[in-house]
């Protein structure tokens, strides 16, 4: 097999394949194309490629047309006005693709040409999935990292120290959210010497967060599921963010240095720091801000920006693996390798798209949901995708479980996009509203207020989901939840959120109950507004009824 490295894009510095793992690839017998320049910003040259047994093309074109496969750093989605016009026909790419983020009009490039893209943002965090577990790896730099530029940038010592002149007392760090950058940087104030505290919404953080050397501050505010299967922090309501914020704002005012990683995959970061608890800190304290590439933690970052505000110092970095492409492109290269690995077989990529899948999570279905959309829309035959009624806390309560890990066989997998897909765009959704369709908006009501399509109806997923059970309401509550609203099966249904999970529960729900006329919309609203298309404001429950789709 041939693969294919390019350079990355505008001031990336890292690299997708470093010189031990392109000589590992030459050793198990694929041929590696290496574009000339490729590795000398993370410290690599061409010389070290071509003592590896690479191939150093100086046409970045040569690349794309000779690869089998294509490993990127980041590509697509991860990318803004990324052009996926170099993959060609029945190529594979693999990378941090911004799935989330990316286009209908990349999808629909892809589709027709037959190219399937793996996004390492999708890798689940289970045991057997870490050797490939890109986010975590660079999140474990970002968090180093963070914690060194706060140090460098403060205007006081760290450590304390004990000295003939006086005592200097530790710098106070307050580290919000315990994911891997989260811990890392504890770890990392922890090892400098400062007086750690830190925060996560998920309870069971806290052991974790006091093996690392930091003190677990605990606020009075409590959610129920509060971290998705994978232990990912879970979007909450405004309403607990409001009160979180307002107590966070005590153990802000107190820290010299503040690091924030909250983050939701496939949404906005939620804001925990306000304004007001910035101005509170003491001058010359130091804010970093790691979720800033999905809208910041902090009401003063701006992304890639350092601001001073109050005496403080913000900053919002959104690739800080970058300032240490060295060893950020090790471990990188390492996730790569060992996926490509898992997914080649004699000597070709090998995944089954006519497997029967049964997906299940432990948040009510779902993210499984979205995993079965994702399936559907690469082909897989929606007769033999199937949703666990009810998730793994309900499975276990019934029946035995294990921790082993399945070793599966690989197989050859091609993607056939289907020649209809329920994937519309926002002409189709426009034609929807102008005609008899029934719009439905699958947001929180605090977003459907400020703004929804014309005549949409609300629904919560949630709403389809039995809290004692974790399973589906029985079919005829559904039924007659959906029909209250007037969403019946006689109608043409589209679905739209901005968080691909939440509509692809509700798609997969639907379809269940027979609803044959299904569509779904992933644009934004903000892509609707570009595009002069009108928003409707409704201060009611947000359930409004087929009769009122004129938005009247």
């Amino acid at each position: 097999m041939i693969v294919g490295v390019p350079t990355a894009s505008g001031n990336e510095t890292r690299v997708a394949v470093v010189p031990s793992v392109a000589e590992d690839l030459v050793e198990d017998g694929h041929e590696v194309l290496i574009e000339a320049g490729a590795g000398e910003t993370a410290g690599f040259a061409d010389e070290d490629y071509d003592d590896a047994g690479c191939d150093v093309l100086d046409d970045r074109d040569a690349v794309f047309d000779g690869a089998d496969v294509i490993l990127e750093v980041e590509a697509l989605g991860a990318i803004e006005g990324s052009d996926p016009g170099g993959y060609r026909e029945n190529q594979t790419v693999i990378g941090l693709l911004g799935p989330y983020d990316v286009s209908d009009e990349v999808l629909e490039t892809l589709a027709e040409r037959q190219v399937s893209a793996f996004a390492l943002e999708l890798i689940p965090r289970i045991s057997r999935a870490q050797s490939m577990d890109a986010l975590s790896s660079m999140a474990n730099l970002a968090g180093y990292k963070a914690t060194v530029l706060a140090a460098s940038e403060l205007d006081k010592l760290v450590p304390m120290q004990m000295t003939a002149a006086g005592t200097v007392q530790p710098a106070d760090v307050f580290v919000i959210g315990a994911g891997v950058a989260g811990l890392q940087a504890i770890t990392t104030g922890d090892r400098l010497g400062a007086s750690v505290r830190a925060y996560d919404i998920r309870p069971e953080a806290a052991e974790e967060i006091e093996s690392v050397g930091a003190d677990f501050v605990e606020l009075d505010v409590h959610a129920e599921d509060a971290a998705d299967e994978e232990g990912h922090a879970q979007e909450m309501d405004e309403a607990f963010y409001r009160k979180q914020r307002a107590q966070l704002g005590e153990e802000v005012a107190e820290a010299d240095v503040v690091i924030t990683t909250a983050a939701v995959p496939g949404g906005p970061a939620p804001r925990l720091v306000t304004e007001d608890a910035v101005a509170a800190m003491d001058h010359g304290s130091v804010v970093v801000d790691l979720a800033a590439d999905g809208g910041g933690n902090c009401d003063v970052t701006q992304p890639d920006e350092r601001v001073e505000y109050e005496g403080v110092t913000v900053f919002g970095p959104t690739d800080l693996p970058s300032t240490l492409p060295r060893t950020a492109s090790e471990l990188y290269a390492n996730n790569l390798r060992n996926l490509f690995d898992l997914l080649v077989e004699e000597g070709e990529l090998t995944i089954d798209s006519d497997d029967e899948i049964v997906a299940y999570d432990d948040t009510h279905g779902v993210f499984a949901a979205r995993f079965l959309v994702t399936a559907e829309l690469y082909g897989h035959d929606p007769d033999r995708l199937h949703l666990l009624d009810g998730d793994f806390s309900a499975w276990q309560l019934a029946h035995e479980t294990t921790s082993e890990t399945p070793d599966p066989t690989p197989t050859d997998y091609v993607v056939v996009p289907p020649a209809e897909t329920p994937l519309v765009d926002a002409d189709a959704v426009a034609a929807a509203v102008d005609g008899d369709a029934v719009i439905v908006d699958t947001r929180e009501q605090w977003e459907y207020e400020e703004g929804h399509i014309p005549g949409a109806v609300r629904l919560d997923w949630r709403e389809l989901v039995d809290d004692e059970t974790r399973g589906l309401l029985p079919d005829d509550e559904a039924r007659h939840l959906l029909e209250s609203r007037e969403i019946t099966p006689d109608d043409r249904i589209v679905l739209y959120c901005n968080t691909a999970r939440r509509i692809s529960h509700t798609y997969v729900v639907l379809r269940h109950l027979g609803y044959e006329d299904l569509a779904f919309y992933e644009g934004s609203l903000t892509e609707w507004e570009e595009q002069g298309r009108p928003l409707a404001t409704d201060e009611s429950d947000g359930e409004t009824s087929a009769s009122n789709r004129d938005g009247e």
